[in-house]
């Protein structure tokens, strides 16, 4: 896929969002035309002051972004997301000041990433609902605010139809979801939107952190959607990594076998 294609998708069912604050892509170009076969789905963008969505599809379009990972490239720190380089906090101190300063969220998906042995700047990066807010509860708030329909039903009409034309353009057999719980989280607004019963969920122990999943086959692609605990509540070792990777292996064993 091309990102002239996919920003031609975001604005057929997002154009009345666009000039609302938030994020709607920060993976890299080369996640898009060359993809690794893992998409990473959070809730939404936290934090605040992030400029309207329509300027992170403008940034694409000028600065190129061929090998860009907000996971790996920016800082998360208030009052608003940027570039290492031009973050005074992040100057302060010069020594690996990328590892230094990376956020909890961002060390624990580096560390997923590298468990798993997928390059981040190849692996598609988004949320579910790309409306920024500070936190969940001030999410429904922003919603009620502006009469749009709940969590649910607002990535149903207007993102899923965007983000499931992406998966299945970039081939991809593995969605990260940022966030298992069994309402408001990424995990569950897919399942819900694919129509998965819960009793199809596979969890993984009793306790939520080590994950859950399902499959989900269509016209004979089959995609796992595994949901993690958030990342800010883990270590930077989640406790179901060794679950995710077993699966991913098995998953990419099946997927070589059908190519042969």
């Amino acid at each position: 896929m091309t990102f002239d294609e996919l920003r031609a998708l975001i604005e057929l069912h997002c154009a009345d969002l666009l000039e609302k604050p938030g994020e709607v892509y920060f993976g890299s170009l080369d996640a898009l035309s060359h993809p690794n076969g893992v998409a990473i789905i959070g809730l939404n963008p936290g934090g605040s002051e992030l400029p309207p969505m329509r300027e992170n599809l403008d940034r694409y379009s000028q600065e190129g972004r061929r090998r860009f990972s907000g996971y790996l490239d920016t800082c998360w720190h208030e009052p608003f997301f940027s570039r290492y380089e031009t973050c005074s906090r992040c100057q302060s101190s010069l020594v690996e000041f990328k590892k230094v300063h990376q956020q909890r969220h961002q060390k624990t998906v580096d560390r997923i990433a590298t468990e798993l042995g997928i390059d981040l700047r190849q692996t598609l990066a988004l949320n579910a609902i790309w409306l920024q807010t500070p936190n969940t509860a001030a999410l429904r708030q922003l919603l009620a605010q502006m009469q749009l329909p709940k969590m649910e039903s607002l990535f149903q009409a207007k993102f899923f139809p965007v983000i499931d034309q992406l998966l299945e353009r970039c081939n991809v057999r593995l969605v990260l979801c940022l966030g298992n719980g069994a309402t408001e989280s990424s995990f569950n607004f897919f399942r819900e939107a694919l129509g998965v019963p819960r009793t199809d969920v596979v969890h993984i122990s009793d306790d939520y952190r080590d994950g859950r999943y399902f499959v989900h086959d269509r016209n004979g692609q089959r995609r796992i959607y595994f949901g993690i605990a958030h990342p800010s509540l883990h270590s930077t070792r989640p406790a179901g990594l060794a679950g995710l990777r077993d699966l991913w292996a098995t998953t990419n064993k099946a997927a070589s076998n059908a190519a042969r």
